[in-house]
């Protein structure tokens, strides 16, 4: 069933499809109640991440509670989204099941059927002022019952489509999910691919290559669901290595059978080395190439844009046609999957520049740099993941780093 949603001001709309539309449990906790409950509960329901389409992604702001747990404060794996510009609350998503997202009713403009019951949990923490207020029958629990939102549906044959236990797309996560990655600064990296190539014979061929599979193969799970055939998909390449990585994501993602289109920041000839062959294959294969120009709306809307403009050596706030293609990157009102760092952001500090990609996800190279890690990051990165490019065990070992666990589960993995 397709729910569509929007907040007050109409800054932000979205849809998705939900398995679990009954507005029918009402949570009394102090985070719901005081971000999404002026009645002292909020009442959400369940939906398939996978097909969450936003429109004005720009307005979103998130907010993650504090939570004391264990004698430690640490930050909540759920995170609430919001307009930043009337403070409607709209949805959220756990970092442990990315595959669902959880609507707030009161958001949602689609007409919903009253539920044959009301269920009243986390009364334990409501308001003293609040009073439970339901139906004659309706159940109360102190903390989270064992009863989903999906297993309450499917009890009263109220489910709307297949029920979402766990994608086969999914991507691990590193750790218990919690844990913290090893991460490493911009000139640690740098020292990093020097000594690779140089002492070991690991050729910067090798991992563009790489980089540009793990980019492809992120691109097709985490937001196609696993099919990309006939989807739309946009990619910006800057000059660079990430420029290069883009280009063999392109290549791949049109072998797969999407509907690619890449945007270029100056003509073929100004791209030399490795990004000037990927461009050349590319062409050759038949997939449109455009000169940036500032027009990107002239041609149909993609579904996906890939950021691809600059990597982690950026140490000055970007200018001139790169910094153009950031802005109007941003106006996209599709996700934006961002290569390594979201193109603008320091990788080692984490503050954004003037202008910065906001993604919806990063794939980083290797391993996390220090800077995505970082609160002030957060909003620009959306997702991280880091993706295996083949760097040996010897050089992260030559710079003391502990990166043996990272890719124990996969080439690519989630780290927040």
């Amino acid at each position: 069933m397709r729910l569509d949603g929007s907040c007050h001001c109409g800054a932000v709309r979205f849809s998705v499809e939900s398995h679990a539309p009954y507005p029918y449990q009402r949570c009394y906790c102090s985070i719901c109640r005081k971000t999404s409950g002026g009645g002292g509960y909020a009442v959400n329901i369940g939906g398939d991440a996978r097909t969450l389409v936003v429109e004005g992604a720009d307005a979103l702001s998130t907010y993650r509670a504090m939570l004391e747990r264990d004698g430690a404060t640490q930050e909540s794996g759920h995170c609430r989204y919001f307009c930043r510009a009337c403070g409607s609350p709209l949805y959220a998503i756990h970092d442990r099941w990315p595959d669902l997202v959880h609507p707030v009713a009161s958001a949602i403009d689609s007409e919903l059927a009253p539920p044959p019951e009301y269920v009243h949990v986390m009364v334990g923490s409501k308001a003293p002022w609040v009073e439970v207020e339901g139906r004659p029958g309706d159940r109360q629990f102190d903390a989270y019952p064992e009863e989903s939102l999906a297993d309450w549906h499917d009890a009263r044959g109220l489910s709307a489509g297949d029920r979402i236990f766990w994608s086969p797309h999914a991507i691990p996560w590193f750790g218990d999910g919690t844990s913290p990655p090893p991460s490493v600064t911009r000139a640690e990296m740098a020292q990093i691919d020097e000594w690779m190539m140089h002492e070991l014979g690991v050729r910067l061929r090798m991992t563009v290559e790489n980089a540009g599979r793990d980019l492809a193969t992120l691109a097709r799970q985490r937001f196609f669901g696993g099919d990309v055939a006939n989807r739309v998909i946009a990619l910006v390449a800057g000059f660079g290595g990430n420029g290069g990585g883009a280009l063999v994501a392109a290549r791949r993602l049109h072998t797969w059978g999407a509907k690619v289109r890449v945007w270029i920041a100056d003509d073929p000839e100004c791209y030399g080395g490795l990004p000037g062959e990927h461009l050349t294959a590319i062409e050759r294969m038949g997939v449109p190439v455009y000169l940036w120009r500032g027009d990107a709306a002239k041609t149909p809307p993609p579904e996906l844009v890939v950021d691809g403009l600059v990597g982690y050596t950026l140490d000055e706030a970007p200018h001139g046609t790169i910094a153009n293609m950031i802005r109007e990157t941003n106006k996209c009102e599709c996700p934006i999957l961002a290569l390594d760092v979201p193109s603008g952001l320091d990788a080692t500090t984490g503050e954004p520049h003037a202008p910065c990609v906001r993604a919806a996800a990063t794939l980083t190279l290797a391993m996390p740099k220090r800077g995505l890690l970082t609160e002030s990051a957060r909003d620009h990165v959306g997702e991280l993941y880091v993706g295996d490019v083949s760097v040996p065990p010897a050089a992260w070992k030559r710079f003391g780093i502990d990166a043996n666990s990272l890719f124990s589960r996969g080439d690519l993995v989630r780290v927040r």
